[in-house]
């Protein structure tokens, strides 16, 4: 029964290991083929989503509480690394409120929550806090993006 059970208990060590080193994480790449101007924000079912860098751009700071700023995201296949989408996102941070913001396709500028599922934010918050740690410094929601 000893045996067993430790039989059992390597097995499942083993099994976690393995698992941890197959998850999509580690299936792309932190930069797109190896250019740091294209940053990982995300991967979703085969798809990485890259910012790139020498995009951002602000666009407005009426005052020290507001800051506009908008960028391009590139959307690549995991496997054969080539882009094969791209758009422009616009983000909005109220410094004051703590509040980050994205425009949607009607022009319109909408909360980004500080938590949700990938199905609610997307790459919506990990890039807006990417975008903004370049900008400033410093991530603009406290998360694990």
């Amino acid at each position: 029964m000893k045996k067993y059970l430790s039989f059992v208990f390597y097995f499942f060590c083993l099994s976690i290991i393995i698992l941890n080193f197959s998850s999509s994480a580690f299936a792309y790449e932190k930069y797109l083929n190896g250019n740091k101007n294209f940053i990982l924000v995300d991967g979703h079912m085969g798809y990485g989503f890259y910012l790139v860098k020498d995009s951002i751009k602000i666009s407005s700071q009426s005052n020290k509480y507001e800051l506009k700023a908008w960028a391009k995201i590139c959307v690549a296949e995991e496997r054969t690394k080539k882009i094969t989408d791209s758009y422009d996102k616009y983000y909005k941070y109220d410094l004051l409120a703590n509040k980050m913001y994205v425009q949607n396709k009607y022009g319109v500028y909408e909360y980004v929550p500080t938590t949700g599922s990938w199905a609610e934010t997307g790459v919506i918050l990990p890039t807006g806090n990417l975008i903004f740690q370049i900008l400033k410094g410093k991530k603009f929601y406290k998360t694990d993006y």
